[in-house]
Parts: structure tokens; C-alpha cells; sequence
């Protein structure tokens, strides 16, 4: 995801699967970092027996079935919450039925949004003994995010003592006025320390607003399912309906890219197909499986459903146990890296054929196409799935579970890759937590994870070092972020060493800011340089405004796409084009085909630029800005290309500034981007991410021996000097 010039804190780009994207944010709580784990809140089942009511102004100290706190009466222990920055907390009003929170200019928190909450003090609760918070509420205004506060570790030595010392989630706010229920499970594993002493809600807006809370409920977790389990919530159809209708209507006003690669006809299709299975009451995770091919078939890895921890889908897949083993795929094969059981029969290495009796391609062949993806590319999906180089965790054990089946055993056939024999093993499923200690547990794992260290330990920072004395640097980018200074430093350092040969290192860099594409480029051009052809926008005022998690003013749409700033003209066929952008303290203009003769373009960075010979690694986790990058460096004969394919389409992506969709109903959560790039490069190879020069893969002896194949590779082609 490209995150542009526009401060977007709930939207972070991580590509560790696309099947569940784990959004991890940090927000500053009296001063100090804190870990927020974001989820999605979920309608909840009908009202649980044994409520507790709390009308009073002391909450109970004994544990009943549920404690409810309703705001139809006075609450006096509900208290504003006092946030660092901010001039003032946030205002509470007592309306007719709820406790009405109101955050004014006083509360903002940056210069992008204000932030305020409330909170009650509890007795001295144990975090376990707990399994879900759920809040009703309603807004028509620009409150967008709502977060639980929590303090489980007050009173625990060394620990910050503030109001919240935890966020429990992070979930979008529908904001059509309509009371909405969120649950929100609460996943206490990594955060058992001390009591649990309070409760709060943690509110973000864009602009003054307000939201109305009617009730706060915290429920043990001997009335909800216990094991961090959750009774799946049943949609019936006519809500599924209503959800769809508003999905399809998003996406056909607002998705630049809907028919890119895939044609309004077909889309129809995939429209009319997901439709028609919506005739029988479905849970949220069955529904999304419904959508999931229609999401797929757009070809846009940045129209996605977001999945947080803590959501209801996201709970159904920790707890369920999955296939044991992390594959490395490589086309239509995979081959072991880490054994997740506690089977030593099953090592590193082993192909696995067959999975209760069904080939791993036909697996495969079902599972393809459920990944949102660009274009036709065939490495980025790969990469979700399995390890790539070691830099991606796998993503074949969720996607499995999602769409093949809920299996608590697998049958599965191997092929020894030394005696080339065949066994059939049945292997015990394992949940994520169970993963996580068996991989160390299982001796068979000890080589391929003293590798993976190795391999992790070089790739992982935004960092410069060099080999062979200081003749070669090595330029590692693990995102497109603000890097400015970075670099500045870097290529300083590289003139004044004298350095003849760098290598760009972009595997799994998963994108970032655009600013970053003209930055990183002009420290290698000679001459000045275009990016874009053309940037494009459906509409810059979705007529859906109420669901969307980004604040919407009616005389202008998005406050960055005001045509008053000069940014927008519109398109002769629909739409509008971005005339220029700022970039940092830098501006370049895409133009909508103008003579080429007429472009006006970045000028190349004067000041220390790059002229040796330039390598770049990429691989099939190269995607978004970092695909962009590669692409304009082949287009312009700036470097020399090791690895794999990137996954994002050398044409250009959707990204951009992106909207968060929540459908009502459901709650599932999708991003969908608002801007097509059209990069520069040679259209004829359509759709594909680009091509290595040189075709490079990593084998699991590589990976067990923390062998980076692809550096040996280069500095081996360095030494040559065959191309120079």
C-alpha cells in the first residue's frame, strides 16, 4: 500500500498474508509508544442470560455472567480520558439514552486527527477470566475509529503507569446514524500480566465531532466460548444482500482500476455468481469467502479485506488447527521449510504431493483464486503462500483452512528428496500459538531456523554496508518510507569512498510512500526522468461517505482533492486527473498524453549522485512503490536485475490514497485505492511485474545453510564483469 503524502495511521502496510493482514500501529498514550493490535467489531448474538446492570457508581467486585454499564442513566464513574498533546479531554453529555463524547478542536492530538476517550476504574479483575468487550453506539459525524483501552499492567514493576498502557483493538465506525453493535473479543495471551483495573473507549476523528455510547458490556469467558473461541455470528440473507449491494455499488463508482485487467463483463459475471449463493443464512467468515473471488478477479493487490486481531474471522483461525507445515512454493510444488508439529518423520526438504488424498496443485489450483493479486502475476501469490528467500512468514496454513477445508488431521504424502521414496504420514493439526513452539520444540527444524536468522539478520533494516574492501555497497530498503536523511548520508558516503558497484536490495519491500519512486531514482539518473504517463480517479466524493473510514466534505469531497488546490482537472471521459503532486519538497507532474515532447519531468539529483553500476534483488514481495521503482530503473537501463519477477504490474498499480469500506452488516472491513498509476514503462508485456535479467531461486539447502542466494549470485556477476 502506498501511503503518499497523506497521514493515514490506521492503514500500514504489512504483507504477511493476504488472506488476514495484521495491522500493527503505535500511538503515543501520556508520552510512551504503545502497541495498538487493531480488529474489526462484529454484530454480537442475542442478549446472554445473568446480565449484571451497573447503575451505580461503583462496578462490582465479584465476576457475574455479564457487567453491563447502559447510558441511559447516570454513569458517574465514566471519566474523560487525558491524552499527551491535546489542550483538552474529551466532553461528555448526558442525551435521552446514551453518554454523548464529543471531540473538539481542543483534542487534537497531530496534525491529522484528534483524539480523545473515556474510562471506568474496575476492581482488581484477572485479564483471563474475560473474553469480549461490546460496545453499542451510533455518529453521523467524523468520529471514524474506536479503540479499547486497557490497562493490564498496572502495578507491575518497570511498567509506564498511564491511563491506558494497552489498546485491546482498533475498529472503523459506521457512521450512518443507525445504532451498531461492536464486539470485539479480547485476546489477552500476549498481555497476562498484571489485574485488569480498567476499561475505556478511545476515540479518533479527522475533525470535531461526536458519538453517542449507549451501552458498554464486558463478558466473562465462561458465557462466551472458551479458548479464546467465539459462537460464529449468522447473518441472514436479506443482510447479506444489503452488505453485497453497498460492496458492489463501492467498487463500481470508486475502484480506478475495476476493469484494468479483468473486463466489465467478466466482473459481471463474478458480480452475479457471488450473488446468487447468498440464499441461506451465512457466518461473517463464509461471507467473505463469498467475496473473496470477486475481490481477486478486479487483479489489485490493494483492494483488500482487512482482518485484525481480535475480529471474529481472525479468532475462528487462531484457534482452529491447522495444516503443521511451512511450505516454499515454487510453481505449482511445494517443498517443506519448518515442520509446525511434533512429527520428526516429516523434515525440511520433503516435497508434499498430496493432502488428504487431493495433489497440492489442485490445492493450489483452488486456492489461487481467492488471493487479491496485480495483474498476472503468479510470484507475489507465492509469496503470500510461502516462504520467499525467508523473508515471508507462510500464508498456505490459513488459506487452507479458509478454502479447502477444517480438517483436524492431515493425511499427507511426501517425497523423500534424497532416497526419492514416498510417505503418507498423518499429521496432527496445530493452532498458531501451538506453531509458534513446536517449530523450536522439533528438532528437524534446528538447521533451517539457524539459516532463517542468518538470512533475517542481513535483511531486515534500512541499512548500507559494504563488501570487497569498499568497491561494493549494499543498499538495504525494506520499505519506501521517510528515508530522505537516509539516503542523503548513504549516497554522501558512497561518493566519498569512491564505491563502483551498488546493490539495491528490494526483496519483500512491500511498498510505501510514491514520494520515495523520485527520491531513491534521482540519486541514480543522469538526466531528468519521468514516472507517470497519467494518474486517474474515479471520483473524489463517494456517495457512500457513512461507511467510509476518511472524512468527506460535501463542497469538496477528500480536503487533498480539492480542484481549488490545483490538484484535479477533469477527464473528457469520466473521472478526474491528478495535475500535480506534491512530493515532499519536491513536485512532479504526471500529465494526461501530452506531446511527449511536452513532459515535464524530475530533474535528476545533482548533488552526490550515483554513476557505478547498479544491481537490484527483487523478488515476488516486491510490490506497490518498490515494483515501481524496479520498473522505472529497467525502463531507463539504470540496473541490472537478479531474482524473481516483482509482484506489482511494471504498468503501474491502484494505490494511492486509500478508503477504508466497512459494510454495515457484516462488519468486514475492505480498502479499496482511489488512484491508477500508469507508469512510463514499455506497455507490451501486459499486466506482469518485471522480469529478472537474471532468473534467480533459492533452494531449501540454501536456506538451511543461510546461503543468500541471490547476493552470492550478483557479487559473483560483480566479479565477472560481464556487465559492465
Amino acid at each position: 500500500m502506498r501511503s503518499g503524502e497523506q497521514d493515514h495511521p490506521f492503514r500500514v502496510t504489512m504483507k504477511a498474508t493476504t488472506v488476514k493482514r495484521l495491522l500493527t500501529n503505535v500511538w503515543l498514550f501520556l508520552g510512551t509508544p504503545v502497541v495498538i493490535v487493531p480488529f474489526v467489531p462484529q454484530s454480537v448474538p442475542g442478549q446472554e442470560p445473568g446480565t449484571a446492570r451497573v447503575d451505580g457508581p461503583k462496578s462490582p467486585a465479584a465476576i457475574p455472567d455479564v457487567v453491563e454499564w447502559r447510558f441511559d442513566q447516570a454513569q458517574a464513574d465514566w471519566k474523560p480520558a487525558v491524552f499527551p498533546n491535546a489542550q483538552k479531554p474529551a466532553e461528555l453529555e448526558r442525551t435521552n439514552d446514551a453518554l454523548r463524547v464529543t471531540l473538539s478542536e481542543g483534542a487534537r492530538f497531530s496534525s491529522s486527527y484528534l483524539a480523545g476517550g473515556v474510562y471506568v476504574d474496575l476492581p482488581d479483575w484477572r485479564p483471563e477470566q474475560w473474553a469480549e468487550v461490546v460496545v453499542r453506539a451510533r455518529t453521523t459525524s467524523s468520529v471514524s475509529y474506536m479503540s479499547i483501552g486497557l490497562n493490564p499492567f498496572e502495578g507491575v514493576p518497570g511498567a509506564p503507569q498511564r491511563t491506558f498502557d494497552a489498546v485491546g483493538g482498533v475498529t472503523p465506525i459506521v457512521r450512518d446514524g443507525v445504532v451498531r453493535t461492536y464486539r470485539i473479543h479480547l485476546d489477552w495471551r500476549s498481555q497476562r500480566t498484571g489485574s485488569w483495573r480498567r476499561v475505556g473507549l478511545v476515540f479518533r476523528a479527522p475533525q470535531p465531532g461526536s458519538i453517542d455510547i449507549l451501552s458498554v458490556r464486558v463478558v466473562p469467558a465462561a458465557v462466551g466460548q472458551p479458548q479464546h473461541r467465539i459462537a460464529e455470528t449468522t447473518l441472514e440473507p436479506a443482510q447479506l444482500k444489503s452488505d453485497f449491494a453497498l460492496f458492489r455499488n463501492a467498487l463500481e463508482e470508486a475502484h480506478p482500476g475495476l476493469y484494468r485487467w479483468t473486463t466489465k463483463g467478466e466482473m459481471d459475471t463474478e458480480f452475479a455468481r457471488a450473488k446468487a449463493k447468498l440464499t441461506r443464512p451465512m457466518t461473517i467468515l463464509q461471507f467473505r469467502n463469498v467475496l473473496m473471488p470477486v475481490v481477486a478477479a478486479i487483479r489489485c493487490g490493494h483492494t483488500l479485506f482487512d482482518n485484525f486481531q481480535g475480529d471474529e474471522i481472525s479468532t475462528v483461525l487462531n484457534s482452529a488447527k491447522e495444516f503443521p507445515l511451512a511450505l516454499k512454493l515454487e510453481s505449482m510444488r511445494g517443498f517443506v521449510v519448518l515442520n509446525y508439529g511434533l512429527d520428526d518423520r516429516v523434515k525440511p526438504g520433503m516435497e508434499v504431493l498430496a493432502i488428504n488424498g487431493e495433489p497440492l496443485a489442485g490445492i493450489l489450483r483452488r486456492i489461487l483464486p481467492n488471493l487479491p493479486h496485480d495483474g498476472y502475476i503468479l510470484t507475489n501469490r507465492m509469496a503470500v503462500l510461502g516462504f520467499n528467500g525467508g523473508f515471508n512468514r507462510t500464508g498456505f496454513r490459513e488459506s487452507y483452512r479458509l478454502y479447502i477445508g477444517n480438517s483436524a488431521t492431515f493425511k499427507t504424502a511426501l517425497r523423500d528428496p534424497h532416497t526419492r521414496e514416498t510417505v503418507v504420514v498423518e499429521l496432527a493439526g496445530v493452532t498458531n500459538a501451538e506453531a509458534a513452539v513446536n517449530a523450536e520444540k522439533n528438532l528437524v527444524n534446528r538447521d533451517v531456523l539457524a539459516g532463517l536468522k542468518t538470512l533475517r539478520s542481513l535483511g531486515e533494516p534500512l541499512s548500507i554496508r559494504y563488501l570487497d574492501g569498499e568497491s561494493t555497497a549494499i543498499l538495504r530498503i525494506p520499505g519506501f518510507g521517510n528515508f530522505r536523511d537516509f539516503l542523503a548520508k548513504s549516497f554522501a558516503e558512497l561518493k566519498s569512498k569512491g564505491t563502483k558497484n551498488l546493490i539495491i536490495d528490494l526483496r519483500g519491500n512491500s511498498g510505501g510512500s510514491d514520494a520515495s519512486i523520485p527520491l531513491l531514482f534521482s540519486y541514480l539518473a543522469a538526466k531528468e526522468f519521468r514516472i507517470y504517463e497519467r494518474i486517474h480517479m474515479r471520483t473524489y466524493q463517494p456517495t457512500f461517505k457513512q461507511h467510509m473510514d476518511r472524512e468527506f466534505t460535501p463542497a469538496t469531497g477528500f480536503s487533498e482533492f480539492s480542484p481549488g488546490f490545483g490538484f484535479l482537472k477533469p477527464d473528457p471521459n469520466g473521472g478526474w486527473l491528478l495535475t500535480e503532486m506534491k512530493s515532499g519538497n519536491r513536485l512532479y507532474r504526471p500529465l494526461e498524453n501530452p506531446p511527449k515532447d511536452w513532459q515535464p519531468a524530475v530533474p535528476a539529483f545533482l548533488e552526490n549522485p550515483f554513476e557505478g553500476a547498479v544491481y537490484v534483488l527483487m523478488d515476488g514481495g516486491s510490490f506497490s512503490a518498490a515494483a515501481d521503482f524496479v520498473a522505472l530503473a529497467a525502463f531507463y537501463k539504470r540496473a541490472t536485475f537478479i531474482g524473481e519477477e516483482t509482484g506489482g504490474v511494471a504498468e503501474g498499480t491502484n494505490s494511492g490514497v486509500e478508503i477504508g469500506l466497512t459494510l454495515p452488516e457484516s462488519h468486514l472491513h475492505i480498502g479499496i485505492p482511489l488512484y491508477r498509476y500508469d507508469t512510463v514503462v514499455d506497455k507490451r508485456n501486459r499486466g506482469r511485474g518485471t522480469l529478472p535479467t537474471h532468473p534467480v531461486t533459492q533452494t531449501i539447502d540454501d536456506l538451511a545453510k543461510g546461503r543468500d542466494t541471490a547476493l552470492e549470485f550478483t557479487r559473483e556477476l560483480i566479479r565477472s564483469g560481464k556487465e559492465h
